[in-house]
């Protein structure tokens, strides 16, 4: 990933950082009920895709996953790890 795109990745997370809650509340969808990724035990924000559903994406910080709603009419992106047009995104899951 270039240098440009890491540092817009840092300041979307640290912007929407504060529009998140720890995961609480969750649908079982296709059979999947547990959506949160597995975070790491480090001081690295990392972000997951949702296993279910194309608008949602989990930011971990400090080993907690964040859950992030995309915009309305906008998917999460997994290349670019930002959320992005539908004909951008290569996503097969339920939206």
């Amino acid at each position: 990933m270039s240098k440009t795109a890491l540092l817009f990745a840092a300041f979307f997370l640290i912007f929407n950082i504060g529009h998140a809650s720890p995961v609480i509340n969750r649908q079982c969808r296709a059979g999947i009920c547990d959506d949160r990724p597995e975070c790491p035990r480090t001081s690295c924000t990392c972000i997951f895709p949702s296993k279910i559903d194309c608008a949602v994406y989990y930011q971990c910080v400090q080993g907690k996953p964040y859950q992030h709603q995309c915009s309305k009419g906008l998917l999460f992106n997994e290349v670019t790890l930002t959320c992005d047009y539908d004909y951008n995104v290569n996503c097969s899951k339920f939206i």
